[in-house]
């Protein structure tokens, strides 16, 4: 009686395994019951950035922001990039001001929803505005929307992090140097990426 109820044990232990990994691996193999596609990313290379430029008829001030940026993913999940910043801009008294900022970060996808795809930069920047130099360290907060295969809508939504003279993107009175969490409208920045 003792070897029928290990024998019929162990068959019941490896149903029930069997049963309850089973749509573990159907799901790894067949996602959404389809069998796995060509269009899984590897790894690949993105290029992208934002521009921006406004006139200002009535304050007779011009601003110009250009913020190009390039990243390599490694997978669907991680990668590390660049993003370069110059900022110009000119006063009705003729003064001129210019910004140049570097920010390398390390991308993570946190969430993949076709089309939306959600990730957090994690990195630090250095910027220069005449003799005042400044740096960032910290996390930004971001989304896609895939347009189309390749091309996609990015948005980053915020900065956390620790801030010491840095300039890129602050609202006029607000001190460059800090720390905290900010979801203001200058920290929004919305562009184009391309994967290749």
């Amino acid at each position: 009686m003792k070897n029928l109820l290990r024998s019929w044990s162990r068959w019941v232990l490896a149903i029930l395994l069997v049963g309850f990994t089973s749509p573990l691996i159907a799901q790894q193999y067949f996602p959404h019951g389809e069998s796995t596609s060509s269009d899984e990313h590897g790894a690949r290379w993105v290029f992208g950035g934002l521009t921006s430029f406004w006139h200002d008829n009535k304050a007779k001030t011009t601003k110009l922001d250009f913020s190009p940026e390039i990243a390599y993913l490694f997978n669907e999940n991680w990668g590390l990039g660049l993003v370069g910043t110059y900022q110009f801009e000119k006063q009705n008294g003729g003064e001129r001001e210019s910004l140049w900022a570097l920010r390398p970060f390390a991308r993570y996808y946190y969430m993949h929803r076709e089309p939306f795809n959600l990730y957090v930069d994690g990195g630090f920047g250095f910027s220069t505005s005449g003799d005042v130099k400044g740096w960032e360290v910290g996390l930004r907060p971001g989304a896609c929307v895939d347009l189309t295969k390749g091309l996609c809508l990015c948005l980053r939504l915020g900065f956390v992090g620790y801030r010491n003279q840095f300039g890129a993107g602050e609202e006029p009175g607000l001190s460059p140097s800090g720390f905290g969490l900010r979801f203001a409208p200058e920290e929004v920045q919305i562009g184009l990426e391309l994967e290749l």
